[in-house]
């Protein structure tokens, strides 16, 4: 009723974790996109171009570390770059530029990853009270023309 009235329906289905063959008829039947987080990649998979035309990317939610942060402890020595490229923010933006690339639907990306920033920005710690949970901020000014002009290349380049 809400398709044939509203017509497209820009709806996400959250099916991280356990899915039950009933979540996954009724996602199908709505043609709901899934989602995949670029943090729960497996690391053999992670350099591999997502190509799945039927999700969204992130590259991290709101209760993920910042993709900076993440790559800093998780990632394995093996596919970790020189300290040089985390510093300059390349990783990050090399992250963003491979989900860009793909196929998916659409790519999602929380503005600390946008940003590069480290572990201090991470928005929430789920199943703990307090501390830095929901307390990041976005500082006014963060957001540079120079930034802004590589998002939209990036985003102009690859078709999005």
């Amino acid at each position: 009723v809400l398709k044939e009235n509203l017509g497209e329906l820009p709806l996400i289905a959250e099916d991280l974790g356990y899915i039950t063959p009933e979540v996954k008829e009724l996602k199908d039947a709505f043609d709901f996109p899934g989602m995949k987080v670029l943090q729960f990649i497996s690391e053999e998979n992670i350099l591999q171009n997502p190509d799945d035309e039927d999700t969204i990317y992130y590259t991290g939610t709101h209760d993920n570390d910042t993709l900076l942060g993440w790559y800093k402890k998780v990632v394995s020595s093996g596919l970790r770059r020189n300290e040089e490229d985390i510093k300059k923010d390349k990783i990050c933006w090399e992250f963003i530029k491979l989900l860009l690339k793909s196929k998916c639907r659409w790519t999602i990306f929380p503005l600390q990853d946008i940003l590069c920033l480290d572990s201090w920005a991470r928005m929430n710690v789920p199943g703990t009270v307090g501390g830095r949970n929901w307390r990041w901020r976005y500082e006014k000014g963060s957001l540079t023309s120079a930034l802004e002009e590589r998002l939209l290349k990036l985003t102009e380049e690859n078709g999005r």
